[in-house]
């Protein structure tokens, strides 16, 4: 499934005080980020690498390989941050991850995070945990556990 597709690119380019904004905007399709983004919505993304910093909680445009187009996904954990799986709950931190409504993320297929946690129980530079807002998961970490940040292409702007 591609969940996004360009609609063009925004003539917008903001350069201020040492921060510049390149803005394009994207079409969401698929759900796995509702309700906090439903398909259909039409988003604006900094795709600037050079000008933005990644957070947690951040939602980001990543290049998966598995896909024509670019998904755009949660950023969950970032470098520093300790990470393991306890049953099918994710901790980051010390702390149950949830979904921007609450929901704690429940992981059945454990295979791929399994992989990491085991190699990497704290994200190391450059390193990111992405999920979509579906506590169950979707085309995510869950599916192609953590990634860098040169596959980054944008943030959601604000």
């Amino acid at each position: 499934m591609k969940p996004f597709f360009l609609l063009g690119l925004l003539l917008l380019t903001s350069c201020a005080q040492g921060t510049c904004e390149v803005l394009e905007t994207y079409k969401v399709r698929g759900e796995s980020m509702a309700p906090l983004l439903q398909a259909g919505d039409t988003i604006v993304v900094d795709i600037n690498q050079s000008c933005f910093n990644i957070s947690r909680g951040d939602v980001v445009l990543y290049d998966f390989a598995g896909n024509e187009a670019p998904i755009l996904k949660r950023v969950m954990a970032v470098p520093g941050d300790t990470w393991r799986l306890n049953g099918s709950s994710i901790i980051v931190n010390e702390k149950i991850l949830v979904n921007s409504e609450g929901v704690p993320y429940r992981v059945t297929d454990q295979e791929m995070l399994l992989l990491y946690t085991n190699d990497y129980p704290v994200l190391g530079g450059g390193q990111y945990l992405l999920l979509g807002n579906q506590p169950g998961g979707s085309m995510d970490a869950t599916q192609f556990g953590l990634i860098h940040r040169s596959d980054i292409l944008g943030k959601l702007y604000k």
